[in-house]
């Protein structure tokens, strides 16, 4: 079971997330993510915000809750807890990274809350798509997008297969940002590490 949160960052071709959708989704939205959802041609089954930057009464479908303006947790990190706590262990974000560089971030954050509860977990926009690794993963290629390693603090013990720039037993530490723009050489990459955390990145020009 797949939950789909849709937050209030940028969406600009809501053709390419077509591929992305299944019929069995949960749409949740993160409070202005209610109006990229109808963007994007769905239905929200919840939106939960403190409508700070949307007008709750323009909330005509799903189930909403409120938050308190004054609050620890943006509304994408309420959202990611709703998925969780109701037993969504996929959870695809959309519209979560944008120009406030503060909020794209934080949002990254979040993927170590699906981790750490067993949840798989994925960012993605029509550039990017991001997830979290502690151990291991395999991925298809996509053709003309890029991948990129990137360290939460100190990852160790890192393999790579199927990229150009192999990596054996390699470490990588915030402020050492060798694992920049690698290329696709077979149809799947697998990465493996030993300890620590590697964000994984698929991008595009």
């Amino acid at each position: 079971m797949r939950a789909v949160i849709i937050a209030g960052g940028e969406i600009f071709d809501p053709s390419f997330y077509k591929e992305y959708f299944r019929e069995d989704d949960i749409v949740i939205c993160a409070d202005s993510g209610y109006q990229n959802a109808y963007k994007l041609g769905l239905v929200p089954d919840v939106v939960i915000g403190d409508f700070d930057s949307f007008p709750e009464e323009q909330v005509t479908a799903g189930k909403k809750i409120v938050l308190p303006v004054e609050k620890d947790r943006t509304d994408s990190h309420e959202c990611v807890y709703y998925a969780i706590e109701h037993g969504f262990c996929e959870i695809l974000l959309l519209g979560a990274i944008g120009t406030r560089l503060d909020h794209t971030i934080a949002n990254l954050h979040l993927l170590k809350i699906a981790l750490d509860a067993g949840v798989d977990m994925k960012i993605a926009n029509e550039q990017n798509e991001v997830f979290l690794i502690r151990e291991k993963t395999e991925f298809s290629k996509k053709t003309g997008w890029h991948v990129s390693l990137l360290p939460i603090g100190k990852a160790e013990g890192i393999v790579t297969e199927g990229l150009y720039y192999p990596v054996m037993n390699g470490t990588m530490e915030f402020g050492n940002p060798y694992g920049v723009s690698n290329e696709f050489t077979d149809d799947t990459a697998k990465v493996s590490l030993k300890g620590g955390l590697l964000l994984v990145i698929l991008s595009r020009d």
